[in-house]
């Protein structure tokens, strides 16, 4: 995507932050700018935001586990795609990201149970099939 896009996007995303602060949706999409651009600290900020506007926002815990990924701080990243996961028990992309994130730290069967899951929710997910394949 377009550098200048994207930097376009987040102008108006702050925008948005700066007139609507607590609007949970606003700061969510201001993460998810910020995170696109790998500036996972500031997107952090905003899925917290966005969480305590509405504590029940399965895309924020979602997106906060991935930005903890991508810092590597996988244990935060977990805690977060649990917290989506029994949220959402049919959320596919928060139990797959769970089951990247026990596989990260080496929990093979924990992981396979994710993956498992995804593929009752959705059995043609090819990643989720991949893996189970792996780790039998």
């Amino acid at each position: 995507m377009d550098k200048g896009f994207i930097d376009e996007a987040l102008d108006y995303l702050k925008t948005a932050v700066e007139l609507y602060p607590d609007d949970a949706e606003s700061q969510y999409n201001l993460g998810l700018g910020y995170s696109y651009k790998g500036q996972y600290d500031k997107g952090i900020e905003h899925f917290k935001n966005a969480l305590k506007i509405n504590p029940f926002y399965v895309k924020a815990y979602n997106n906060l586990g991935s930005a903890y990924g991508n810092k590597g701080l996988i244990d935060k990243a977990i805690e977060n795609f649990e917290i989506a996961s029994k949220m959402d028990l049919e959320n596919e992309l928060s139990h797959f990201n769970l089951g990247v994130a026990y596989l990260k730290k080496g929990l093979k069967d924990k992981a396979q149970r994710e993956f498992e899951k995804v593929l009752r929710i959705n059995p043609n997910h090819k990643q989720a099939l991949q893996y189970v394949g792996e780790l039998r």
